[in-house]
């Protein structure tokens, strides 16, 4: 069952005779850009159109905020939207963006929840800018989507990873977006709405921890820069953005426009399974979920029913997590004495130890083909 909400805020729980731990909100998107209407540098919380209307009351209104909105919509209606206004121009410093990044402390105390992705279409190109979104994702163990250039190439998307560059950034909470694309009204749009609103389908269709690739978004028409593509072809262009890390889309016959990458942008100075988005939000969102769940033992006296009761806590949520398929049997939480000295215990210090996998995605398949002539030989039987 996919993770879904209830005005918004629903989560899904793992209730057993032991403890709950409440999976928490996944796909929650932190906004930021410019708006003519709607309060400057107020946080605001859109659930619905309705309340997307402050910022306008038509997709194409003047600012950034409206048609971003339109575009997370377009993939996601129930999409959960933190959106800060950072000016009523077009003028955005990074100055004002750390005002706007700061309101985001808000979030917890007002709404229970915090933001997991991080945009600001039209202004994430900027060197600073990005660094600050990067340094709010880490925050929050959020993801932050960084647009490309306007006037990027391919060439130069290849070459952006370089000292100096770009995205020169080598970060597993961040996921570089090449190229921009062109709406249904044929108008040039960075593509991190799009995204955050693909990722906020995902996680309520299929779950927080499935890739985005290979998953079709709306409301494309086609890619600012056309790019060429074989599945099977490892020099294409598509095949070489994704191997340093960019993550872009391609056009597959009858069935439209797909995000294309799994990589974020530790990939590939990096190399693992935290490389992968959806591996990194996996770790991020079930550390935060336990944490939570077990605060309420915080402080109380520890004794060996207390330290039984945690354990089982989280192996009860492992567990619903691995019949959903996002973690592989065997995941566990176990209290060891090896970690746990007695003057440690006597200190207040109690240690207990997860043990996961998570389901990493299948980002290459290899179909092994055997020409067998002998098999020539069934001809010959009767």
């Amino acid at each position: 069952m996919a993770d879904t909400f209830l005005h918004g805020v629903e989560t899904v729980e793992t209730v057993t005779d032991n403890g709950t731990v409440s999976t928490v909100k996944t796909a929650v998107i932190a906004l930021f850009g410019t708006s003519p209407t709607g309060d400057v540098l107020s946080l605001k919380l859109c659930l619905s159109e309705t309340d997307d209307d402050q910022f306008g009351s038509s997709a194409n209104a003047s600012g950034t905020i409206r048609q971003a909105l339109y575009e997370i919509r377009k993939q996601y209606k129930g999409a959960i939207v933190f959106v800060v206004n950072l000016a009523a121009t077009d003028v955005v410093t990074t100055e004002v963006l750390t005002s706007g990044i700061a309101l985001l402390t808000a979030c917890r105390h007002n709404w229970g929840f915090v933001p997991k992705i991080f945009i600001a279409p039209g202004y994430s190109d900027v060197v600073a800018n990005a660094d600050l979104l990067r340094t709010a994702a880490a925050t929050y163990r959020g993801v932050d989507y960084l647009d490309c250039a306007s006037a990027m190439t391919y060439a130069t998307a290849l070459t952006s990873r370089g000292t100096g560059n770009q995205w020169n950034a080598s970060s597993n909470r961040e996921k570089l977006l090449f190229p921009r694309v062109y709406d249904s009204a044929n108008v040039a749009r960075p593509y991190s709405a799009i995204a955050a609103g693909l990722r906020a389908k995902i996680d309520n269709a299929f779950g927080f921890w499935y890739s985005c690739s290979n998953h079709t978004v709306e409301g494309v028409s086609a890619p600012v820069v056309p790019l060429g593509w074989e599945l099977n072809d490892p020099d294409c262009e598509v095949n070489q953005l994704n191997a340093l890390g960019i993550t872009t889309i391609v056009n597959v016959y009858g069935e439209g426009y797909k995000e294309w990458g799994n990589r974020n942008a530790a990939y590939p100075a990096a190399n693992g399974v935290l490389t992968f988005e959806s591996q990194q939000r996996l770790d991020d969102i079930t550390s935060e979920s336990i944490e939570l769940a077990v605060m309420k033992y915080l402080d109380r006296p520890m004794t060996k029913a207390a330290i039984d009761l945690v354990t089982r806590t989280v192996n009860d949520y492992f567990n619903s997590l691995i019949s959903r398929g996002a973690l592989q049997p065997g995941s566990k939480c176990t209290f060891e004495a090896s970690k746990n000295s007695v003057a440690e215990m006597a200190n207040g210090h109690y240690v207990w130890t997860k043990t996961f996998m998570g389901t990493v995605p299948a980002e290459r398949i290899t179909l092994d083909s055997v020409i067998d002539t002998t098999l020539l030989s069934n001809l010959l039987t009767t």
